[in-house]
């Protein structure tokens, strides 16, 4: 058919001074003149939306990537639908990309020597705070139980393993950073992973 499709995208941010206040749409008539001359004004409408994105932060952040949650959509938190190493919750979390799946080892960064231990350093989406749990999950054997290290709001540490995380809370996203001291590498190893999950 003729018909042209507009969208017009209205975000109001965290909560907006207008919540909660009715909303306006007003159809507006269009000039034109017809083949004879004569002048007027006209409305033809075929169809009008309003889709309105609320509830979670991470709600709002899947739907901004595309995930609408229609079959094969795969916008659980959980869910990866590039098929990459990390779910949807920690794309949120670390400011990825759900379906690129070659970004997920650039989201973390990691160094590690004999002196300082395994240090990692990667950025928290400040909206994730409240809504979301992130942890550190460490161990210097694979086969031995993770332990976990929260990583909340603000710095803490050293905890009873020496592991200390910091938070620069003035960036945004908050930028972090977590070293688990070399006396916890057994045999010279530490191993690492983040893991979150959504209440």
């Amino acid at each position: 058919d003729s018909w042209e499709l507009h969208t017009l995208t209205y975000s109001s941010g965290a909560n907006p001074a207008q919540l909660g206040q009715p909303l306006e749409i007003r159809l507006i008539a269009v000039a034109y003149t017809d083949p004879g001359g004569a002048d007027g004004y006209e409305v033809e409408w075929d169809e009008v939306t309003l889709t309105v994105i609320g509830g979670s932060a991470f709600d709002s952040w899947t739907t901004r990537q595309g995930l609408d949650g229609s079959p094969g959509a795969e916008a659980g938190f959980g869910d990866s639908p590039d098929g990459g190493a990390l779910e949807n919750g920690l794309e949120w979390i670390l400011g990825g990309d759900p379906s690129d799946e070659t970004d997920d080892g650039s989201l973390i960064g990691h160094a590690g020597d004999a002196t300082n231990g395994l240090t990692l350093t990667f950025t928290r989406a400040e909206d994730s705070l409240g809504e979301a749990t992130l942890l550190v999950q460490w161990n210097s054997d694979l086969g031995g139980p993770w332990i976990d290290v929260p990583v909340g709001a603000a710095s803490s540490g050293p905890d009873a393993n020496g592991v200390t995380v910091t938070v620069n809370d003035l960036a945004n996203p908050d930028e972090i950073t977590v070293n688990i001291p070399a006396a916890n590498a057994a045999e010279g190893k530490i191993f690492a992973r983040l893991h979150a999950t959504a209440p």
